[in-house]
């Protein structure tokens, strides 16, 4: 596929294509790596995991301490497609990974690469795919308000449950308790292990290879990985709770129902004892 030489979003900025020859050193951090172009009939949910970063780092401005500054990442999904087998039982093509960014920016610097992004990857949207990042306890609150101020405004909102009954609470944002992120963590390497999800990035690969329980928080994270901290990972699990609807969704099973030959015992001859025992027989 061809893409663009150069995207631009209003006045929140643009990005110019990358020479893969004479300009990329192997270091991924600070490039929008685009496994796809946008497609105007998909649907895209875009996660955001902010991070203090550095104000003003940019890749002509690297130095060896930044691979122990921890990354604001930008993972972005193209939903998978839902259809009917041969059987008529409902099916769902992969979640596919589309887009992935990370550097050691600031939160602020991060919603403008957001704002680019999720309207580069609008798909089915009007003009924005949905969003969700993680505003606490980090410093994500900063970039949904820079979000907001650049007129992005298509963010998740927190899905809970009343008697099984979901309704949406008042907050934008996802929350990080060990409950959540351990939640998140689970449900997200259950939808890898089942093929839901292609994965295409090598970093982000990476990250989860170096996924470790931390016993004392209750959750995975990647405290080895010098020049990722899981930032990658987290984003990417965000973006498939959002999109597959997993704080309302009540995962179904398929059961095979299977009936038996009804029996009238009152125009049976059986005495009462007899049909008693039958009974307890048959459901046994």
């Amino acid at each position: 596929m061809i893409f663009e030489p150069l995207f631009q979003i209003g006045r929140a900025g643009n990005m110019n294509r990358m020479d893969p020859v004479t300009e990329f050193d192997g270091d991924p951090r600070g490039i929008a790596w685009m496994m796809e172009p946008p497609l105007k009939s998909a649907t895209y949910v875009m996660g955001i995991d902010p991070a203090l970063g550095r104000t003003g780092w940019n890749r002509y401005s690297r130095v060896r301490e930044d691979l122990k500054t921890n990354n604001g990442a930008i993972e972005i999904v193209r939903l998978g497609r839902e259809y009917w087998d041969k059987e008529g039982n409902p099916q769902r093509t992969p979640d596919i990974q589309v887009c992935e960014f990370a550097a050691p920016i600031d939160p602020f610097e991060l919603g403008f690469v957001a704002n680019i992004l999720g309207r580069l990857y609008a798909g089915a949207e009007e003009d924005q795919c949905e969003a969700i990042l993680e505003v606490y306890p980090g410093p994500g609150g900063m970039t949904m308000r820079q979000m907001v101020d650049l007129g992005y405004t298509n963010l998740w909102r927190w899905q809970y449950y009343a008697e099984l009954n979901p309704g949406q609470s008042k907050s934008i944002g996802w929350n990080a308790t060990s409950k959540s992120v351990r939640d998140l963590y689970v449900k997200a390497t259950r939808h890898i292990i089942l093929k839901r999800v292609q994965i295409v990035s090598p970093y982000l690969v990476e990250e989860y290879a170096d996924a470790r329980m931390n016993d004392a928080k209750g959750y995975a994270e990647s405290p080895s990985n010098e020049s990722g901290h899981g930032d990658r990972m987290r984003a990417f699990n965000l973006a498939l709770w959002a999109g597959n609807k997993w704080d309302m969704e009540i995962e179904r099973t398929q059961e095979q129902v299977t009936t038996g030959k009804v029996i009238d015992y009152q125009a049976s001859d059986m005495t009462m004892e007899e049909i008693q025992e039958h009974w307890g027989m048959s459901i046994g």
